[in-house]
């Protein structure tokens, strides 16, 4: 029996939330978002907590759906004999989820992309910048 696939998720750049049942991701680096419905987000949120690829309870169109969520870039298969497609132009992929990208300007837009995450506080000051004058 082969080795399965494994694969992480970059949580800096792929954030999720699942509302009524349905997980909404977003890939931060292309502006894409994600619906998910209920099949899928059952299936993201095992991806989500690291369960194994074997042990994922959608073993139908396994490789299909795995190779579709690397194409898209919201896991990272650290085996590449899934990763042999091209990013998906459609708005559909397997199990239903749909893929919106009227939002991607304004989501990469946002300042919440200038975050240090090693330093106190939320954005990082561009020095150059002398800020807002005191009257």
């Amino acid at each position: 029996m082969s080795q399965e696939p494994e694969y992480t998720i970059d949580a800096l750049e792929v954030i999720s939330e699942i509302f009524d049942g349905e997980a909404v991701v977003i890939h931060m680096k292309t502006g894409a978002y994600y619906s998910f419905p209920p099949e899928a987000t059952a299936l993201w949120e095992q991806l989500t907590a690291g369960v194994a690829i074997g042990d994922l309870t959608n073993q139908e169109n396994r490789s299909e759906i795995l190779a579709w969520l690397a194409a898209e870039e919201l896991i990272d298969l650290t085996d590449s004999a899934l990763t042999t497609r091209s990013p998906d132009e459609s708005e559909t992929g397997p199990l239903g989820i749909t893929k919106f990208t009227d939002m991607a300007d304004m989501l990469l837009a946002d300042p919440i992309h200038d975050i240090d995450y090693e330093a106190e506080g939320f954005t990082i000051r561009n020095d150059s910048d002398p800020g807002p004058k005191d009257s």
